[in-house]
């Protein structure tokens, strides 16, 4: 593969138009030199000058003709590189010893101007005394975490990538949320970039994720993972598990920290965890989730506002305490009264709830901009509707329909079918009757989908169902049972929906205990208590059920509880995103 690359001090297009300009230019003064000799001369004389003109003004460029063969398969090599905005501080707090190391690294100090293996009460003598290491450490300071990166993997002669680039296939990705970005491969035959063109600007960081979606895209693929971060991982699925994952595909992860030891003092608020619905005569229970690095004991406050108007506060202590989860509650019926009074004569089925969660900022914080977050559900207005199908009238749905019919928030309706299989349900808009058309369907809220046998319902029908939770964003439950009718549904519309593999053992021995996850524990609906760890105890020694189905959670999905089953952890509730809507997967039908 053979191009041409221009790799100097000026950018093509500014040399090309000063080139042509300059040759121009000396076409028309040499011509009139030579406009009195004859023939072919007096026009091949001036372009040649000019020719020249024009291409020694494009030295300037820097053009090279990059040639380059390929023998063998080369390995390749995904360079990550954390763009969150906690890259974006710089480590004046760091140890002084280690600021020397890193100076001599960046070429910011010269290798015999200290010796850096020193420690303590000499190396500060030493910057004291010393205006070129002083210099040296203050240019160091001035530099953020992003800033070092870019040195580390772009410089010219002793960057990172430059010098892989050479033997292997390089990819460059950037991670500030889920989803990675590529900024540049070897493969596209650009020339590398000069800096990163993304910004540390986001407050999320999931490293996990975005190792999970390049991993094994290609069977047998000889491939190393580089990761450049800071560390700070507050988003999505541990990335030492996903790690763990690459290590077992014989994916190398290498890891390069950037940044102190010691967390800057800093109070941030990381992420607001609330209900999607909530109906508008409850409360509105959640929590947040709070960066707490500052030096304890110094006070601050913890709000929620309505446009200003202060919905609930909570005076706390720092307690350097790094993640503190502080759950919120409080009432909305009051501000829905309030919309319902300046928009009379229009009725609404609900009103979009937005709410500023903030952290007034204390002194000797490190980053003022993370102290904001928001919180946005949908209050509604009206009773919510529930459509409960079942194949038998398992105790659990007896339970279900009973407690959904006593309560004035949600209007229900039960299809239960009989002994007879054979006799579909009644298409209508009736109590009893599954919808006849997709409109009504979509009038629902959530729907219940127990063991119900495929003949049931028709191709269209399901059609609709998964149209239900992916574009109208509706809810839906499916509650396994001992009769495995779910390995019908491995194929067509509802596969797809499913946030569970089914295995082909079954499961024969009972569980020993349920427990929760990491996430179970911060999932609302599961709290039987406020103390996290009083919970997760309670969980532990409720009645385990005496069977579970025999299934694997699928990746991106969210295990809440699992079962114990000898040494074997068997996902008994799982929870799942898709499309604009959410699916809840019951492992058992005992709960």
């Amino acid at each position: 593969m053979t191009d041409l690359r221009f790799l100097g001090d000026w950018s093509v297009w500014p040399a090309v138009i000063l080139a042509m300009i300059l040759a121009a230019i000396a076409w028309y003064l040499y011509r009139r030199e030579v406009r009195s000799r004859g023939g072919s001369l007096a026009w091949l004389l001036p372009a040649l000058r000019s020719t020249a003109v024009f291409l020694i003004v494009m030295m300037l460029a820097g053009p090279v003709l990059h040639h380059r063969k390929i023998i063998g398969e080369l390995a390749r090599v995904m360079v990550f590189v954390d763009s969150s905005r906690s890259m974006s501080v710089t480590d004046d707090f760091m140890d002084l010893s280690r600021k020397l190391h890193a100076a001599r690294a960046y070429d910011l100090l010269a290798d015999n101007a200290i010796n850096t293996n020193k420690s303590g009460f000499t190396v500060t003598s030493a910057v004291l005394s010393n205006d070129t290491v002083a210099a040296a450490v203050e240019k160091f300071d001035a530099l953020s975490r992003w800033q070092r990166m870019e040195q580390l993997l772009l410089h010219e002669k002793n960057g990172l990538i430059p010098k892989l680039a050479g033997r292997h296939n390089v990819e460059l990705w950037t991670i500030s949320g889920p989803d990675p970005q590529r900024l540049w491969s070897t493969e596209q035959g650009s020339p590398l970039p000069k800096v990163l063109t993304d910004k540390p600007e986001k407050n999320g960081t999931d490293l996990g994720n975005a190792l999970a979606q390049r991993i094994g895209q290609k069977k047998d693929e000889r491939a190393v993972i580089v990761m450049l971060s800071d560390g700070q991982h507050n988003q999505g699925n541990s990335p030492i598990e996903t790690a763990k994952v690459a290590g077992g595909r014989n994916i190398a992860v290498f890891t390069v920290g950037f940044g102190a030891l010691e967390r800057p003092g800093d109070l941030a608020v990381i992420g607001v965890k609330g209900p999607d619905v909530v109906f508008f005569e409850d409360r509105v229970r959640g929590e947040i989730i709070v960066k707490d690095d500052m030096e304890a004991g110094k006070p601050f406050v913890l709000k929620i506002e309505d446009k200003g108007r202060v919905i609930w506060e909570r005076s706390m202590v720092t307690e350097h305490s790094n993640r503190r989860r502080i759950e919120f509650d409080f009432p909305i019926k009051e501000m829905i009264d309030e919309k319902k009074k300046s928009s009379e004569g229009v009725e609404f089925t609900s009103f979009p709830m937005t709410f500023k969660v903030t952290i007034p900022v204390i002194e000797g914080e490190k980053d003022q901009s993370n102290n904001e977050g928001v919180l946005r559900f949908r209050a509604v207005t009206q009773r919510r509707k529930l459509l409960l199908m079942d194949g038998r009238p398992r105790w659990e749905v007896r339970y279900l329909r009973n407690i959904f019919e006593r309560d004035p928030q949600w209007e229900i309706n039960a299809l239960v079918a009989g002994t007879d299989f054979n006799d579909k349900w009644k298409r209508g808009e009736a109590a009893g009757q599954f919808p006849s058309k997709k409109e009504a369907l979509f009038a629902y809220d959530l729907i219940y989908f127990g063991e119900v046998p495929r003949k049931m319902l028709n191709e269209d029908e399901f059609e609709w169902i998964k149209e239900f939770v992916g574009t109208r964003g509706g809810g839906l439950i499916f509650m396994d049972g001992r009769r495995e009718v779910y390995r019908e549904y491995t194929w067509g519309a509802l596969a797809s929906l499913f946030p569970v593999e089914r295995l082909a053992n079954p499961i024969k021995e009972p569980p020993s205990m349920l427990v929760l996850t990491d996430l179970g524990s911060s999932f609302g609906p599961l709290r039987l208590t406020a103390d996290a760890a009083d919970n997760a105890r309670i969980w532990r020694n409720l009645q385990p059920p005496h069977w579970v189905a025999s299934v694997k959670a699928f990746p991106g999905t969210e295990t809440l509880v699992e079962a114990m089953v000898g040494k074997q952890k068997i996902p008994t509730i799982v929870l799942r995103q898709y499309g604009a809507g959410k699916v809840l997967y019951m492992g058992t039908d005992e709960t």
